[in-house]
């Protein structure tokens, strides 16, 4: 199974044998940094990933990657991490997606987005443009 953090952009595998549940790996693209004010916590770090979910042998992170405050929550890049968790390659999306499933016998990605109307986007992982 695996594991989002929005808040720190920490995306994690974990297996589940028997009854017990242990940590595979974890990945981070950019940690929890925050300031202090009185007694309040100001998050600095970019907000990170907002889902995932296993594509064959890989994961697919889809990662937001602004900082708070942006105008729109919503995630425009698919991060791919191999079974250690170490980031293989990142892919450039042009639209706002909240959530998304994938088929992975077609390597295809459905990417549901709500800016600025609803709708069902298809991403064929094998066209879609890698991020320089």
């Amino acid at each position: 199974m695996l594991s989002v953090v929005y808040m720190s952009g920490t995306l994690a595998q974990y297996q589940t044998v028997a009854d017990s549940v242990r940590k595979v790996w974890e990945y981070t693209s950019s940690g929890f940094k925050y300031t202090k004010e009185n007694n309040s916590i100001y998050q600095q770090s970019p907000m990170g990933y907002m889902a995932a979910g296993f594509m064959g042998d890989s994961v697919v992170g889809l990662y937001f990657g602004k900082k708070k405050g942006s105008a729109f929550n919503y995630g425009r890049e698919f991060h791919l991490l191999n079974q250690e968790g170490l980031l293989l390659e990142r892919y450039r999306i042009f639209s706002n997606l909240y959530n998304f499933c994938i088929d992975s016998e077609n390597n295809l990605i459905y990417g549901i987005a709500y800016n600025p109307d609803p709708k069902i986007l298809i991403y064929d992982m094998n066209i879609v443009e890698r991020k320089q």
